[in-house]
């Protein structure tokens, strides 16, 4: 399974940012669970900027290409000044947790362990003898309060963990909140 590719979307399926219709937390959550699970991740272009504009059975809006660096185009999302605000904030999120990606030897080599999802939460962690990585995938409207003995044959070893993307802390020795339609992936400590 470490060798399988896995993807979200290619030059034959609809754009993933049309399939989760423009939602920018579902995107995010698609893309962190691509990140982080076993495999490797292939990314079709675009994905950073959540190019979209596709529709089913469209090749050619499926294949649409990149805005900038192509006469007669009006701006350039090469350039970081022509982009969109929720093209920055995508370009934002995907730097980040592919930058962190690459360090990340849990994702890399560690095993997995998934649990069965309860009340539209899935958690599952990747770890290595040295690492663990702690994956929350809230779907739910609202922030979910998760019960930490139901993890603790994982962090019983541990006192908290740091939420990646933005660098928060939570106390992984007592139940914690994670906050609506959130991917939370803690380093945890």
């Amino acid at each position: 399974p470490m060798k399988n590719v896995i993807f979200l979307d290619n030059h034959d399926l609809e754009r993933f940012s049309d399939r989760v219709q423009n939602d920018f937390d579902l995107f995010k959550m698609g893309y962190s669970y691509l990140m982080t699970i076993r495999g490797i991740p292939q990314v079709y272009y675009g994905t950073e900027l959540m190019l979209g504009n596709s529709s089913a059975g469209s090749w050619a809006k499926q294949r649409a290409d990149m805005v900038g660096g192509w006469p007669g185009d009006e701006r350039s999302v090469f350039n970081a000044a022509d982009r969109t605000d929720e093209e920055s904030e995508a370009f934002a999120f995907i730097k980040k947790i592919t930058n962190w990606r690459m360090n990340a030897q849990a994702i890399h080599q560690g095993k997995l362990k998934h649990f069965i999802p309860e009340d539209n939460i899935y958690v599952y962690f990747r770890y290595t003898d040295d690492e663990t990585v702690m994956v929350i995938m809230n779907r739910n409207e609202d922030a979910k309060t998760i019960n930490r003995d139901r993890f603790a044959e994982f962090l019983d070893k541990y006192q908290s963990g740091m939420n990646i993307i933005d660098g928060s802390a939570i106390d992984v020795t007592s139940d914690f909140i994670v906050g609506p339609k959130q991917t939370a992936i803690f380093e945890l400590k």
